[in-house]
């Protein structure tokens, strides 16, 4: 009887314990019956989305599946109606999980993960804004096994690997380039060969143990890799670049961080314990179907099942009211965010506007960063005011550094002002047949310029417009405005392709305050500024009308001060004997190069080197011709030449002379240099890295000074250059000086096998051996070019102009390769400038172009064929943001910008004319008036410069063709009408006028003032159409 009550009670407990998970339980018998018949079609979209569409982003992704799910319906395969790759392999509670580790929570970001942790192939992810990074690299901080972050560049990246794969680490490979070290090779492919009860993989020579535990991952920062598919098939490529949904999430996340912390850590703790709480539920259910399926015998004579099955269901019982809770919370807390959702949106949409003008070169973290100080959060609806140390660039070049330069100002309620462009590109002085969109000042109607009024009593051009409605009909727009004397007029503008039966729009002004402006978009009423009554439009319009005859007459003299600027008479001299030099060069190119394959880079390196006085390097195996080069080069320039193979076992008398014996016998140590390096014009050192400390220490001086220490006398040498030729680079730092003496760079690689045979037929159908160019034993002939051409190439160079732009892109460069461990020292940069400007001069240019940086593949890398890479690609990149910014539009596109900001900085702070805001945006608009005006003047002598260029290439088939003269075809960055777009200097004289009308505007009186702001860019409040 005790034992029939025991167990009574022990199955109570147990359907009690059970009783809440049979329904729910039930439930998912039902729910995985139905899946299971749809499995094949859901697991066929989940294995396609997991294989191809990681390097894609989530437009194409979405397409994808769309395609596909087409394509199984056609062949009659059953599938969920809303199946997708998240629905299919995520799993809740491992995405919340996720996004705790600061995995952004957007589609495309979660979808990467799932692929990560479902794929066989160690991934790849694309990571520009290194959102992947700062996930792994969270995640990695809570494996037992331990996490190691490497690059390829570091000496002892193989050694981590390889601990990291015997110990189960995780293990970040940052910084990927084009190309993976073929070492990782056996890793990718996972070349796992059993051993026992475990697995050996072989690293290099090395057998190692690989432990179960070890994970890879591969990040790059490039935005827009192109990797062979060679390497593709070995990993798993993953597209993490940053989509406007997670940016505004972010975003979002910021602003309320800022003006509600206590919230968004709420949000945040959210999260973490929701993550917590469906993990302990997963638990708990898997452990309550371990305990039923391990159970022996009568499940009622298990105490220890029946207690964990009570206690388990307690916990459950605990975290279903905590998820309750948790889901009221989440609401509420989504609900008060919402508040701040128009400011993130706002926030994306000028980043991306921002990074379109190419005038901002933070970057998106550095955006991030400048959110902050906002106006504390009401319930009424502030502005928010997006301020910030900020500069104000045109073109690259600094205009302004004033600290609390408005960015933006966004509106949660009432007061809600908003950028449009059109209000840039559209003048309310322009009479229109129909506003389809922009900005019109009301002044325009009452005057009669724009429609027709149809008034009863007659029309009062002073009068003050309190309230407008707009409606929309067959015939065009419909404006009825109300005065402040309750009179009312009806304004038609006939228009055509206006939307028909559209609900009307109205706007009110506040009391004591009249109408100044009308904002259209789409055809169709959207907002109004207003001012105060006491300012009368019609006297601010002849104010106004005043300042623009001023404008005028300024831009005239602009205009003829331009017109007068003529340099036609030194451009005839200039240009014969740049003519002749290119003729030179051309002869002399044909001379180094005659009876060679493949030497026509080598070829231009050399009298580059030689037009700038510098040195050039020339890596490359054996019985490539660099020597025969520069004996060539020696004979072209009619100069001096020495030769000399150096060892380590070479001594200072082989390379500068002996020592003079009638020197020793006055106690002296002077060398006799005649027939030696310190005497020639132009010398080639082989295998130069391998000379012993004694020459290199004195090479140093004469490469970079051109100056060399004889006893106690210092000589000038006439080297114009030095041709150096190595068979393979240094190792270590000790020779870094000497390395960096050579400006010029270059691998040279054998013939390929095409023109090899180019090379054997011309060799071959040739009577006798081919001859040098210049015979070499014989008698000199006149030499081609000489050091007079060299002064004439380096004075026209100082005369051609570098654009800021294209110099910021240098110095990004430099700054870019030295985050990739190659350091570009300050006397490289500055040689290298120079030479650029030399190059884009002999060439025929007035301008330091594009296609003239693609030289820098030849002077800012050191050891690795990946760094020129590196080079060109980033030299690409920064063109395409630069052309599709608009090039030398870029300019107009800033500026027009920074007007925009100043009114939008000027508006609020017309109440109080004597606050510092507004004293900045007087500044400011001071500030825009210079930077346009030098920018016109820029502008049009470019266009008068591009015109006379223009004309002359037409002429010559020659000069046109010589643009390209120091740049392969297939490396210039110049496509013809596109790399030197100009500028619209129509669009530029209305930016210059809006902003000289604003400057004047500002010197009157404060009651003319006020009244001319009034007009120019409308009242200090804003009313939105309803």
């Amino acid at each position: 009887m005790a034992l029939c009550e025991i167990k009574l009670e022990r199955a109570h407990k147990l359907i009690g314990g059970l009783g809440g998970e049979k329904a729910r339980w039930g439930d998912n018998v039902v729910k995985l019956t139905e899946q299971m018949e749809l499995l094949p079609g859901d697991c066929i979209i989940a294995a396609g989305m997991v294989s191809y569409a990681g390097p894609f982003t989530s437009e194409f992704r979405t397409s994808f599946e769309q395609q596909w799910l087409k394509e199984l319906d056609m062949a009659g395969i059953t599938h969920n109606e809303e199946c997708n790759m998240r629905s299919v392999l995520g799993e809740p509670v491992k995405i919340q999980q996720w996004v705790v580790y600061s995995l952004p929570n957007d589609t495309l970001s979660i979808e990467n993960a799932i692929i990560i942790d479902r794929s066989r192939r160690w991934p790849l992810m694309i990571d520009p804004q290194r959102q992947a990074n700062k996930y792994i690299k969270n995640m990695g901080k809570d494996i037992d096994t331990g996490f190691d972050v490497c690059k390829m560049s570091e000496s002892n990246f193989l050694r981590t690997l390889e601990l990291g794969i015997q110990f189960g680490k995780w293990i970040l490979l940052e910084n990927i380039g084009l190309s993976l070290d073929p070492a990782l090779e056996p890793i990718l492919q996972q070349q796992k060969v059993r051993d026992g009860s475990g697995f050996t993989i072989k690293l290099g020579d090395k057998s190692i143990t690989y432990a179960d535990t070890f994970k890879f991952f591969m990040t790059t920062t490039l935005p827009n890799p192109h990797y062979s598919p060679e390497t593709s098939v070995k990993v798993t490529l993953l597209n993490f670049a940053i989509t406007p949904t997670g940016l505004e999430d972010q975003m979002l996340g910021i602003v309320v961080a800022k003006e509600r912390p206590d919230l968004e850590e709420q949000k945040s703790q959210l999260v973490k314990d929701n993550a917590k709480m469906n993990k302990q539920l997963k638990e708990i259910e898997d452990e309550i179907l371990h305990l039923l399926s391990a159970s022996e015998g009568d499940v009622l004579d298990d105490d220890t099942l029946v207690d964990k099955v009570t206690a388990s269901k307690q916990v459950s019982l605990e975290i279903g009211e905590k998820q309750e809770v948790a889901k009221v919370t989440e609401v509420d807390i989504d609900n008060a965010r919402e508040r701040a959702a128009q400011a993130s949106v706002v926030c994306c949409r000028m980043l991306c506007r921002v990074a379109e003008i190419a005038c901002y070169r933070g970057g998106d973290k550095a955006m991030l960063r400048a959110v902050p100080t906002a106006v504390p959060l009401r319930a009424h609806g502030p502005v928010l005011m997006f301020s910030a140390h900020t500069k104000m660039y045109k073109a690259g070049r600094v205009l302004s550094s004033a600290p609390s330069t408005l960015l933006l100002t966004v509106g949660l309620a009432s007061q809600t002002r908003r950028l449009h462009i059109s209000r840039s590109k559209q003048s309310a002085r322009i009479t229109l047949h129909g506003v389809q969109s922009g900005e019109v000042r009301i002044q325009e109607f009452l005057s009669g310029k724009l429609g027709k009024a149809n008034a009863k009593p007659a029309l009062d051009e002073d009068a003050q417009i309190v309230a407008v409605e707009c409606s929309l009909d067959g015939q065009g727009q419909k404006l009825l405005c109300t005065t402040s004397t309750q009179n009312t007029y009806t304004f038609e503008i006939p228009c055509t392709g206006a939307p028909q039966d559209q609900p009307a729009k109205r706007v009110e002004a506040s009391a004591g305050k009249q109408i100044s402006h009308l904002t259209f978009k789409d055809w169709k009423l959207e907002s109004a500024k207003v001012c105060e009554q006491e300012v009368s439009l019609q006297e601010a319009t002849s104010l106004v009308s005043e300042i623009e005859e001023r404008v005028q007459g300024k831009i005239s003299e602009l205009k003829s001060e331009a017109e007068q600027e003529d340099d036609a008479s030194s451009g005839e001299a200039r240009e014969d004997e740049l003519r002749d030099l290119q003729l030179r060069m051309q002869k002399a190119h044909h001379c180094l190069t005659e009876g060679l394959q493949e030497r026509a880079v080598e070829a231009r390196l050399l009298l580059l080197a030689f037009l700038g006085s510098e040195n050039v390097l020339f890596l490359g195996p054996p019985g490539t011709a660099k020597s025969l080069l520069a004996r060539r080069m020696a004979r072209v320039c009619g100069g001096e030449y020495f030769e000399r193979l150096l060892t380590r076992f070479s001594v200072p008398e082989e390379v500068f002379g002996p020592l003079s014996l009638k020197a020793l016998e006055n106690d002296k140590l002077k060398r006799n240099v005649e027939g030696f390096l310190p005497h020639a014009d132009v010398a080639f050192l082989d295998e130069v890295f391998k000379a012993n400390s004694a020459i290199l220490n004195c090479l140093l001086t004469l490469l970079n000074e051109r100056v060399f220490d004889n006893g106690d006398t210092r000589i000038e040498v006439p080297l114009k250059c030095v041709v150096a030729a190595s068979n393979e680079l240094f190792e270590g730092d000790e020779l870094a000086a000497l390395h960096d003496r050579f400006l010029l760079r270059h691998m040279v690689s054998p013939m390929t096998r095409g023109a090899a045979a180019a090379f054997l037929q011309d060799l071959l159908a040739r009577p006798s051996a081919p001859n040098e160019p210049f015979d070499l034993d014989g008698e000199s002939e006149e030499a081609i070019l000489t050091e007079e051409h060299i002064k004439l190439a380096q004075r026209l160079a100082s005369e051609v102009a570098f654009p800021d732009d294209l110099q910021e892109i240098m110095i990004d460069l430099r700054d870019f390769m030295a985050e990739n461990d190659c350091v570009i020292s300050d006397r490289r940069l500055a040689k290298a400038a120079l030479l650029i400007r030399l190059a884009a001069c002999t060439a025929g240019a007035t301008t330091v172009s594009e296609s003239d940086l693609m030289l820098l593949q030849y002077m800012f890398w050191e050891k690795e064929q990946d760094q020129i890479d590196a080079i060109k690609r980033f030299l690409l990149e920064r063109v395409k943001g630069r052309r599709t910014a608009g090039s030398s539009a870029t300019d107009l596109d800033a500026m027009t910008h920074m007007l925009t900001m100043v009114k939008f900085k000027m508006g609020p702070a017309m109440r109080m004319p004597k606050s510092p805001q507004f004293a900045q945006a007087g500044q400011a608009a001071t500030t825009l008036v210079q930077a346009t005006i030098d920018c016109y003047r820029s502008e049009t002598q470019t266009q008068r410069r591009r015109s006379l260029e223009s004309d002359k290439a037409s002429g010559s088939e020659a000069a046109k063709d010589f643009r390209n003269f120091w740049v392969d075809e297939g490396d210039s960055l110049s496509v013809e009408g596109e790399d030197s777009k100009p500028m619209d200097l129509n669009a530029l004289e209305a930016l210059l006028q809006s902003a000289w009308e604003l400057d004047f505007a500002l010197q009157l009186s404060e009651e003319r003032r006020k009244a001319c702001l009034a007009i120019l860019i409308g009242g200090p409040e804003v009313v939105m159409a309803k």
